[in-house]
């Protein structure tokens, strides 16, 4: 993604900006140690401070960068990172969840969820599509009268997948009561929440398909439910805490229908546009009351899952992967796994064709998560996003973890709720960023520190530095005084002599190709600090 340049105008040290250490690297120096994680932070960018990445790399992993939706620290945010862990751009401060890199209409975007979270499932917001120069182009609402009307938006975090039709597949969930739960161990005035799913037109917000966990009660009975006994972790089956007895946590459109998972009944579904259920893949032999459908071989079992996805399909057979949790509560820690099934429509079978897994470094999560194929890989590389707990890995063909990054303890509050890899290119309409300080070098004496940033910009392969002690505004007062390799999302720079003025230019990063973008013209800050 970045060429290697290397020009030298002037007396220049370059600081990278990484530490390293034997095997593992830490990318964005920590800065804020805090109780938990240390977090970067870069002088052009003071507002930006996501967290650290440390990284493991034991084989060629892909060259993409990855997009994580980081939550838990004190600025939640979309970032997405190269593979070594550095970051490339930072946005949407708030609420942002699922960063998704798509394609619509042939042109590369993101996809992300923002709103307002209360609960695991009581979430509203709407689905934000970005281009490629992080410009908004769409702000899809879910609107339904059923629903109510005091949100905006009633989609919820679980899902933001983006159909080949020109429209998003969402989830959300609604209240459902007074219903009778006695035959659950529940009030004979019970409250539930309804999951449900929607595809919606991402030009009109219209909604071209609905299905209710509710309205069809024959099909998805509430007594499949594992989510007992009635309680902090599932509801109280009241008003005001309802049980929580299906969980949807992800919905895809396939050619006939969709397939989507509820977590608390351990099982994936199929369903056809008028609404009818025509298979569910049963994960767990825990339920005994559920008929499983499928004659489930070897090692194909799952439960707690998350992301379930089919990655190919015919008329008699698909391949599902989804990410088996294998924890219901947070207290639980058995291995979760990227698993791959194949299913087989016509003999109703199921047979396992991987299940992924680093030997050397388990992980158990027993929420969240993602498991995907990285497109046009022909190694079939896997990446693993667990969740809950705040690691990445990516294993190669044979099944080998190649790389592991992770961005938080594993036993607290940072997390991702899902992780993707895929090609982009940004092209951000915002300029470069620069700040500058006087200090003094041991061998060169006084200098000038030259900070440099572009967020979101992942074609800049270095920076032109002019300096001056005079400035206009066609900039014949600063005179080129250097050139830098980028080393990461900031790079810095000391040049000999101190300078009033400062300005600079990326080598690359603009849309056509070659294109120089400069920043402002600033003052140099005076003495660093």
């Amino acid at each position: 993604m970045f060429s290697c340049l290397c020009l030298l105008l002037a007396v220049i040290h370059t600081v990278t900006g990484q530490i390293s250490g034997g095997e593992i690297g830490w990318v964005g120096e920590p800065t804020d140690p805090g109780p938990a994680w240390p977090l970067q932070t870069f002088v052009t960018e003071p507002i930006l401070r996501p967290p650290v990445i440390k990284t493991d790399q034991s084989g060629p992993a892909g060259d993409n960068p990855i997009f994580l939706d980081i939550q838990g620290t004190d600025q939640q945010a979309g970032i997405i990172v190269s593979p070594s862990g550095s970051l490339l751009w930072s946005g949407g401060n708030g609420s942002l969840v699922n960063l998704t890199p798509e394609t619509l209409n042939g042109q590369p975007v993101m996809l992300a969820w923002n709103g307002t979270t209360i609960g695991h499932l009581e979430a509203y917001g709407s689905i934000l599509i970005f281009d490629d120069s992080y410009e908004l182009i769409y702000d899809v609402k879910l609107q339904d009268p059923e629903l109510g009307n005091e949100w905006p938006s009633y989609a919820n975090t679980h899902e933001v997948f983006l159909t080949g039709r020109g429209s998003v597949v969402v989830t959300t969930a609604v209240r459902k009561g007074p219903t009778d739960l006695s035959f659950v161990g529940g009030p004979t005035e019970g409250y539930f929440w309804d999951c449900l799913i929607y595809e919606i037109d991402v030009k009109t917000n219209q909604v071209l398909f609905k299905w209710s966990t509710a309205d069809h009660n024959n099909t998805v009975p509430l007594t499949d439910s594992r989510a007992l006994p009635f309680g902090v972790g599932y509801g109280w089956g009241n008003t005001t805490f309802p049980w929580n007895p299906y969980h949807m946590n992800s919905a895809q459109a396939v050619d006939d229908g969709y397939v989507f998972s509820l977590r608390h009944t351990s099982t994936v579904y199929h369903v056809v546009p008028n609404g009818t259920v025509t298979w569910q893949i049963h994960g767990s032999n825990e339920t005994p009351q559920m008929i499983q459908q499928f004659q489930m071989g070897a090692n194909t079992s799952f439960s707690w899952q998350h992301d379930a996805r089919v990655a190919s399909k015919s008329n008699s057979s698909l391949e599902l992967h989804l990410v088996d949790n294998n924890n219901e509560l947070p207290t639980q820690h058995n291995e979760t796994y990227g698993l791959v099934l194949a299913v087989d429509l016509n003999n109703m079978s199921v047979t396992e064709m991987a299940r992924l897994k680093d030997e050397k470094d388990p992980q158990g999560t027993f929420a969240g998560g993602s498991f995907a194929k990285l497109d046009g890989d022909a190694d079939s590389h896997w990446v693993i996003d667990y969740g809950f707990v705040p690691v990445v890995k990516e294993f190669d063909a044979a099944g080998n973890c190649i790389l592991t990054m992770q961005f938080g303890p594993k036993e607290g509050s940072i997390l991702s709720y899902r992780a993707f890899r895929a090609e982009w290119h940004g092209y951000p309409k915002t300029k470069p960023k620069v700040s500058a300080c006087w200090t003094t070098d041991r061998v060169h004496g006084p200098v000038t520190r030259v900070h440099a940033s572009w967020n979101g910009a992942t074609e800049v392969a270095g920076w032109n530095v002019l300096l001056g002690s005079s400035s206009n505004s066609n900039t014949t007062g600063l005179t080129k005084m250097g050139a830098m390799n980028r080393t990461g999302f900031e790079t810095v720079t000391e040049i000999q002599g101190t300078y009033t003025f400062v300005q600079v230019e990326s080598i690359g990063g603009g849309r056509a190709p070659h294109t120089n973008v400069t920043s402002e013209i600033i003052l140099v800050e005076g003495t660093c600090v």
